[in-house]
């Protein structure tokens, strides 16, 4: 091989890792449980996850269209709005209040803007000292199951393979977490976002 034709495959190497990490994202994605129940739902709209019950001990799982706002409890839900633009009421029997963010735990989206397909961006709603809300972005790849903080630091490990040192593998993944019928008991680790903190973890 000449020195040009060396320098262009050297080029090209990058790129082609850069396809088979992609592809391998897209193929594992379709083989976790939360994405194949989910690959109805179109892009742009999210899943959303709040804590409910007397004793904040249940949580539930709603869908909600990010640009108007709509939000509903279930497939068939979402479905019917989509097709014959008819909303369904949010019916929890008054055990999950919907009317503010205070018992938001988590938004999940299946496709975010910018990742190959399998790629999960969830943010994470803490409460902070000061009363507010936090929200922290987290990017989980399909493939690895390293979780990354930043889309940078994702579409960097997507083009150099390289882990960025911020990057973490949950210790109950967000597939765990969130592969329930539109009510649960509530898992430990996510009561613990509903309590004041300081840190991110």
């Amino acid at each position: 091989m000449d020195g040009s034709l060396r320098s262009t495959a050297l080029k090209m190497a990058p790129l082609f890792e850069t396809d088979e990490r992609m592809l391998e994202s897209k193929e594992r994605g379709a083989k976790n449980t939360l994405q194949r129940q989910h690959e109805w739902l179109p892009k742009g709209w999210v899943m959303e996850i709040r804590a409910a019950g007397e004793k904040t001990d249940k949580m539930y799982k709603f869908y909600v269209h990010s640009i108007t706002g709509v939000r509903l409890l279930s497939k068939q839900d979402v479905l019917l709005y989509i097709n014959e633009a008819n909303v369904s009421g949010c019916n929890t029997n008054g055990q999950c209040d919907t009317s503010s963010e205070d018992n938001i735990l988590a938004k999940v989206d299946f496709r975010p803007s910018g990742l190959p397909e399998g790629w999960i961006k969830e943010i994470v709603y803490r409460k902070t000292k000061e009363g507010l809300t936090r929200r922290d972005p987290y990017y989980t790849d399909p493939a690895s199951s390293y979780t990354f903080r930043t889309l940078k630091s994702a579409l960097s490990f997507l083009e150099t393979g390289k882990v960025s040192k911020h990057a973490f593998i949950q210790r109950t993944s967000v597939h765990d977490l969130y592969s329930f019928e539109i009510c649960a008991n509530m898992h430990e680790s996510l009561r613990n976002r509903l309590m004041v903190n300081e840190k991110t973890y």
